[in-house]
């Protein structure tokens, strides 16, 4: 005689809240922790344009693509940068430079023609992740093909971290301590919600 037994299969859940600590630094390319809202949510309690919220989006979906930069990391650059996407210093968003990058010849910060005019944000931000790439090291850098104007090999590895970026990439010894404080504060208010995590047994 045949029995047929019936198994049920039970998914069993644990459910965990994951607190979200501050960092004396980060590594440039690193994994990101929070998603694309939490940050569309900082820009927006910052007063950024709704031009430059929209921005997050693209950082998150060519970060892997441009050296695995975190893109929290880099959209906190560019909000520095850009002062949210309101500008006001020798560039104006029709520029597409999130981050300041001049062209291959350079030149002085007060002239706007020494800055890099890009087609389009995509353009803008796959140039601004490259370029953080490039000065962190990144697995295969420097590239053959890129949007970034100032791709030079002279600088690939000199700013493996946050802080490291100053005295690289802009003059000022604080720069990079600038940014990680935004980031940490960008952090801070996604770990004001609960990060649910489900174990699957």
């Amino acid at each position: 005689m045949l029995t047929i037994i019936n198994i049920d299969v039970v998914h069993v859940t644990e459910a965990q809240s994951v607190k979200i600590e501050t960092e004396e630094d980060i590594p440039i390319v690193s994994d990101v922790f929070i998603t694309v809202d939490d940050a569309k949510k900082w820009a927006q309690g910052k007063g950024a344009t709704k031009e430059f919220v929209e921005l997050a989006d693209l950082y998150w979906e060519y970060s892997n693509e441009h050296g695995d930069v975190n893109p929290a990391l880099a959209y906190v650059q560019a909000a520095k940068e850009t002062a949210y996407g309101n500008f006001g210093g020798v560039l104006d968003a029709s520029y597409h430079n999130p981050c300041g990058l001049k062209t291959n010849k350079g030149g002085s910060d007060k002239d706007p023609k020494a800055h890099m005019k890009f087609k389009s944000w995509n353009e803008g931000v796959k140039a601004h992740l490259d370029h953080l790439a490039l000065y962190a090291g990144a697995e295969g850098y420097p590239k053959a093909e890129t949007k970034d104007p100032r791709h030079f090999a002279s600088i690939f590895g000199k700013a493996n971290s946050v802080i490291d970026l100053s005295k690289n990439w802009a003059p000022s010894p604080t720069y990079g301590e600038e940014i990680l404080g935004m980031y940490n504060e960008m952090m801070e208010g996604a770990g004001n919600r609960d990060i649910e995590v489900m174990n699957i047994f």
